[in-house]
């Protein structure tokens, strides 16, 4: 287990899907997010839904990344209505218009490198030595 650039089995990511081009991008940003290991994703659904073994596993990981679509927050108020601690990102705060967005490759790679760049910022401190960044190296920098 790794603790480079929250690459660690304890980082998981949540995306709150939605129905709106805005919820695509959070699922798209969170899926790239985990390919670029900053965490595994996790099924937000499960804690939503209340079954123990997903809100125990939310409360066991180290590092909790919720990607919601839009300003209601559905991901963020499910974890907090477990006692889930975790980092909130909204894609509407990143500039993208719920309704308005669309869903092509090159809006989808725009959100997630906005969100990476959120994300990296608030990695650990000892996260690859204070480098922050989204290597994927698995702690070997």
């Amino acid at each position: 287990m790794s603790d480079c650039c929250g690459s660690s089995n304890d980082a998981i990511i949540c995306a709150c899907s939605g129905a709106a081009d805005v919820g695509f991008l959070s699922d798209r940003a969170a899926r790239m997010l985990s390919v670029a290991g900053h965490g595994s994703m996790y099924c937000l659904a499960g804690v939503g839904a209340d079954i123990e073994s997903f809100v125990k596993g939310a409360k066991d990981s180290g590092r909790v990344i919720v990607i919601d679509g839009c300003p209601v927050k559905c991901g963020k108020k499910a974890m907090d209505n477990h006692g889930v601690k975790s980092e909130s990102y909204v894609v509407t705060e990143f500039g993208f218009k719920k309704g308005e967005t669309g869903m092509s490759e090159d809006t989808v790679k725009d959100a997630f490198l906005k969100i990476q760049d959120a994300v990296s910022a608030k990695a650990p401190s000892d996260c690859c030595n204070g480098g922050g960044s989204s290597c994927g190296c698995g702690g070997k920098c």
